[in-house]
C-alpha cells in the first residue's frame, strides 16, 4: 500500500486537474498519431529532447495534428470491365479457376483450414469476387462460408499486398486472363 501511495505522490497525471489531464492525454495520442503516420516533422527521441508538457507545464508543446490523407484510407478499384453485354464471372467459377491455379481443391478454399498454401488462394478468391462481380460483402461470405468481415479483411489484405509484391500482382493479372476470354467470347 505504501508503494502505491508513493506512486501516486510523483505521478505527474494525478497532479493535474481533471480537465488538464484529458487534455495533456489528447495532446499525446496527437503526438502519437503523428508519429505512427510518419509525419515529416517527427524527430526521433535519440536527436533532439522535446519536453513533455505534463513534466514541463512552464513548457507547453505546440499540438501536433496528424497530416490529412492524400487519399482514403480504403477503396476498391476494379480495373477490369467485361465486353458489353457480357455477364460478369459467377463466385463459383472463379473459386474452381483460382483452386485449378494453386493445385487445391474447392472444397480446401472453403473449408475453415488456415495453413498458408490454403489461405492465400482463398483471400484471393474473396478479392476477385468483389473487384469482378456486384456482390456483396455478406453475399460473398455467404458463397464462401464466411462471414462479412472475413471477406473485407481479404480485399483489404490483398489490395495492400498488391502494391509491393509485383509477383501476386502477376498471379492475379494470369487468373483474371484466365476468366477474360470467357467474358469475351459471349
Amino acid at each position: 500500500m505504501q508503494a502505491i501511495a508513493t506512486l501516486v505522490q510523483h505521478d505527474p497525471y494525478l497532479k493535474l486537474p481533471s480537465s488538464d489531464r484529458i487534455a495533456a492525454r489528447r495532446e499525446r495520442r496527437a503526438r502519437m498519431a503523428s508519429r505512427a503516420l510518419g509525419a515529416p516533422d517527427f524527430v526521433p527521441a535519440d536527436k533532439t529532447f522535446r519536453p513533455d508538457p505534463i513534466l514541463h507545464p512552464s513548457k507547453p508543446a505546440p499540438i501536433e495534428v496528424a497530416p490529412a490523407f492524400k487519399e482514403p484510407w480504403f477503396s476498391i478499384v476494379c480495373e477490369y470491365e467485361p465486353a458489353a453485354g457480357a455477364p460478369r464471372p459467377r463466385i463459383d467459377e472463379l473459386i474452381r479457376i483460382v483452386a485449378r491455379r494453386y493445385n487445391i481443391t474447392r472444397d480446401d478454399i472453403l473449408s475453415p483450414r488456415r495453413t498458408h498454401a490454403v489461405v492465400r488462394p482463398r483471400q484471393i478468391t474473396m478479392y476477385l469476387a468483389k473487384t469482378l462481380t456486384l456482390k456483396s460483402l455478406p453475399e460473398i461470405g455467404r458463397r464462401m462460408d464466411r462471414d462479412h468481415t472475413s471477406v473485407l479483411h481479404a480485399v483489404r489484405k490483398i489490395t495492400r499486398l498488391l502494391r509491393f509484391d509485383p509477383a501476386l500482382a502477376s498471379e492475379i493479372a494470369e487468373i483474371i486472363e484466365v476468366i477474360q476470354p470467357k467474358q469475351d467470347a459471349i
